[in-house]
């Protein structure tokens, strides 16, 4: 059977949940960012994170693992 993968709109919803989910628990989340290495990052109380980094705090390493094996691009 084929591997289905996330659309880049599907994976983008799931990064603003993510986001507001981490803002809604008090942590203070910045604009997101490409670096000079085409990794996107943004700050998360001060502290850069990336996206996978990102997924995990909002609901834990099982779905940020999910999360990854589906996304369609790197960011």
């Amino acid at each position: 059977m084929d591997q289905v993968f996330m659309t880049k709109e599907e994976y983008e919803r799931e990064y603003r949940a993510a986001i507001a989910s981490l803002e809604q628990r008090g942590h203070r989340v910045g604009s997101p960012y490409v670096s000079k290495y085409g990794v996107r990052s943004v700050r998360v109380d001060s502290f850069p994170w990336t996206d996978d980094a990102v997924f995990e705090e909002a609901w834990g390493k099982e779905h940020a693992t999910a999360v990854a094996a589906e996304r369609p691009t790197r960011h």
